[in-house]
This record gives structure tokens, sequence and C-alpha cells, in this order.
């Protein structure tokens, strides 16, 4: 069965330093553990689709718009198709949907500009990661800004996908209301199990929902610090059931199992002892099926939680004629 991931940062992830076409233990540490992601342990792993972040962080020394075109760079020299419509989705190999993660590489006031953007590839926009030019985003808790509330109608136009993850409450629920085009979440979890949140990372069950009316999805995160609450956290590691406890709750919400999906953001500012401790590198993704098993999901629900959900997301929402996955 091959695997969708809805979240990884693999050109960030070589800008840092990182040689992806090596192992995981080759590849330095780059200031968070050690490594677990390679293009070889995807592949073992049978993750075949992906969404491919352009991360822009805000202390770096140079613009978002620089940062994110070194890592459009990046994936332009990576042995993967980056998917520009539906189309794209067929065959076999790693497939990659280009996906910023916060958008302040895009500048509101030129008219083309995110245009060049999307003839780039880029088919996924989030308007935050923390603060930025457009939105209240994860420790800045606030509304979308007046740009932001220019941008979404811009994105719509163009077709761009929605990425919740990283929005402020109060900006997601204004996005929910001011988006026309698809939306969904890419690496966010339940804040109902991990208890008080006062950085916004986490989904409120209302926004859950929310996102579920309007025909999205949820990946959830590997993150431990995700998967439990503080307190837990300090006595014990994740474990993969922590992490089907996260999708069972999405579920709950959706009443069945076609809304949920995984969004790893493995090597994503963590490294793999922040994993569930099952895990070594993404390799052992096959092991997610295996938790979802034994927790009591059947075998047509572990393959659209671990593809069918995202991929035909996807298909739905990119350009290009929709059709069964």
């Amino acid at each position: 069965m091959p695997i969708a991931d809805l979240h990884l940062d693999l050109a960030w992830n070589v800008v840092q330093g990182r040689d992806l076409t090596h192992s995981p233990k080759e590849q330095p540490d780059i200031g968070f553990g050690p490594a677990s992601v390679s293009f070889e342990t995807l592949a073992v792993g049978g993750t075949e689709l992906i969404g491919a972040t352009l991360f822009a962080d805000p202390d770096a020394s140079e613009t978002a718009s620089e940062q994110c075109h070194r890592q459009l760079d990046a994936y332009a020299g990576m042995s993967l198709r980056v998917v520009r419509d539906a189309s794209d989705l067929d065959g076999e190999g790693l497939r990659a949907v280009l996906l910023m993660e916060g958008a302040d590489a895009i500048d509101v006031d030129d008219p083309d500009d995110a245009r060049r953007w999307f003839d780039a590839g880029v088919r996924i926009v989030g308007l935050a990661w923390g603060q930025t030019r457009y939105a209240g985003g994860t420790r800045s808790p606030g509304p979308l800004t007046p740009d932001g509330r220019r941008l979404v109608p811009v994105l719509d136009e163009l077709g761009m996908i929605h990425d919740a993850s990283h929005l402020a409450d109060d900006s997601l629920a204004e996005m929910l209301d001011l988006a026309n085009g698809p939306l969904f979440a890419s690496h966010s979890n339940c804040r109902s199990l991990v208890g008080e949140d006062p950085t916004g990372r986490h989904l409120p069950d209302r926004h859950i929902e929310g996102i579920l009316r309007r025909g999205g999805i949820v990946g959830i995160n590997l993150f431990d610090k995700f998967l439990l609450p503080p307190a837990e956290l300090e006595r014990r590691r994740a474990t993969l059931t922590d992490w089907t406890n996260h999708v069972r709750h999405v579920c709950d919400l959706a009443g069945d199992a076609n809304h949920v999906a995984l969004g790893s953001d493995a090597d994503g500012g963590f490294g793999k002892l922040r994993l569930p401790i099952e895990l070594e590198t993404v390799a052992d993704y096959p092991k997610l099926g295996t938790a979802l098993s034994d927790a009591g999901f059947s075998d047509a629900d572990v393959t659209n939680i671990l593809w069918h959900n995202a991929a035909g997301f996807l298909r739905k929402s990119l350009p290009g004629d929709a059709s069964s996955d």
C-alpha cells in the first residue's frame, strides 16, 4: 500500500546542510537531533506522495522570498515529480505537492506575484507559521490582517489550496468564512487530547468540524509534543497508540475514517527521538498501518487514512479533471 504524507520539510533540510541521498545516520545534526528522512527511507517505507514545504524562517537573514526560492531550487535538483495538476498524481515514484508554510514570500501588493509562485509549482499556501504579514499564527494570536483578507481571494482565483495548520484560532475562524477554495490542515493535532494550548498550535474541535464541513482533511503530526499532554510527556515517550488516538478523535467528529491522514512533519524542527518510540525512520511507516489495525480500524479504513484520503482530497482540489483515485 502506498503512503501519503501531507507535510515534509525536505528542501528546508537540504538548505540547512543535509543530503537526503545519504542515509539518516550519515546526515548531520542541524540543531534538533538525528535525522529520520532520506529518499531511501521514504521509498522503503512506501511513501509516494508528499506535501513538500517551502518554509521561511522569520529569524533568517534572507527575505522570505529569497528563502523560498532557494528551496524551490533544491526541489528542482531532487528525484521527485512536482505535482502541478491532478494528472500528475498518477504514475509511480515520489510525487510532491509544493506547500508554502507561511505566506510572507508572496507580495500581495504586486498583482502578479502570487501568479508567479503558482507558475513555479506552488499549489498549497498556509498564511501563517508564527505571525506573518497576513495572519495570526502559532504563539501569535489574532485575526487575519487586512493584507490577509486581500490575499485570500487572490489565492482562490489562482486555484491554490489553503492550509489551516499554524493559523491562530481567530485567523482560522475568518478563513473558514472567507476562503472559497479547498481548505485542509496539513499537520495539526487535536487540542482536546493535548490539553490547554497557549500557543494556538493545535486544532480545537470546532475548527476540525469547520474543516470537515468544507470537505477538508486533517493530517496528524508525529511530533511527540503534539501527541501528549505536557505532564504525560514528562513521564514517557509517545507511542503510535497516541498517534492513533488523534486519528480516532477526528474520525469520531467526522463520523467516518474519510477525513484524516498522515501529516508527519518528520525532521521539521525535531529529530527522530521525538517521533513515537516505534519509529526509527520513515522507513518504518508501515507500522502506522499496523497500529491503526491494532486500534480497531478496518483494512479499508487503514488504506483510506494512509493513502486515499490525502490523494483523493488533492485530486479533487488540484487543477485538472477530478476522478476516482
